[in-house]
């Protein structure tokens, strides 16, 4: 299966493509192949790409695509079935992933879920109010609605921190990019009859709940019967 999870900075797209990745059956594994761990993962690594994509971050200025395309797609080549998480985030992105799937006769997207619901205010808060990521799975956490895991449980080691470019200034500039695009992909998406629309303003287990129903429980052993 193939699922897009497109919405707004703070809606909760990373938590809930880790969720269904982690809720599918060994033998249908599907990675979250998240565009932003991607990034962060060049700049940590203090690579020739990761200082400019960094100058990027430093001006304000989004990556540019063909950046962002660069890192994605080999991941994209490599699986059967995944969960992208903020992508695509426009038109141009969107129609190089369809070309990249016709080229290798995958198929087009199965579902777009797209989050929404939360005030521009709410999405900042909720940002602001306790996002953070763990360093060693990139899995990510909420310190108030998510929290990671607790030391003795022995399922992520963290670090957890906070992710650099979450600020109120960057989230804002992040939030007026997605109103421009996002209406394009629905419209995109909702042509193809691939859309689904979630409430995000839910507990972050309904929202999971919802995001399976719209899928149709591909996490059960009987969405595989023949």
């Amino acid at each position: 299966m193939r699922v897009a999870f497109i919405g707004p900075v703070g809606s909760g797209k990373s938590t809930q493509a880790q969720r269904l990745s982690w809720s599918m059956p060994f033998y249908n594994r599907m990675p979250r192949l998240s565009t932003g761990d991607l990034v962060r993962a060049q700049i940590e690594a203090r690579t020739p790409l990761g200082a400019r994509i960094e100058a990027y971050h430093d001006a304000g200025d989004p990556v540019p695509d063909e950046v962002v395309l660069g890192l994605l797609l080999p991941h994209v080549r490599t699986a059967g079935g995944f969960a992208l998480d903020d992508f695509p985030a426009n038109l141009g992105q969107a129609e190089a992933l369809d070309a990249e799937l016709a080229e290798r006769g995958a198929g087009p997207l199965h579902h777009v879920i797209s989050l929404e619901g939360p005030t521009e205010d709410e999405l900042v808060e909720r940002v602001l109010g306790g996002r953070v990521h763990s360093l060693a799975t990139d899995a990510p956490y909420h310190l108030r609605n998510d929290p990671p895991p607790k030391p003795e449980e022995r399922l992520d080691p963290g670090p957890f921190v906070r992710r650099d470019d979450d600020t109120e200034e960057a989230l804002k500039r992040r939030l007026g990019a997605y109103r421009r695009e996002h209406a394009l992909l629905k419209e995109r998406y909702e042509e193809r009859g691939v859309l689904r629309v979630i409430e995000a303003r839910q507990p972050l287990d309904d929202v999971a709940k919802d995001v399976l129903d719209a899928l149709g429980h591909p996490e059960g052993a009987g969405y595989y019967a023949v």
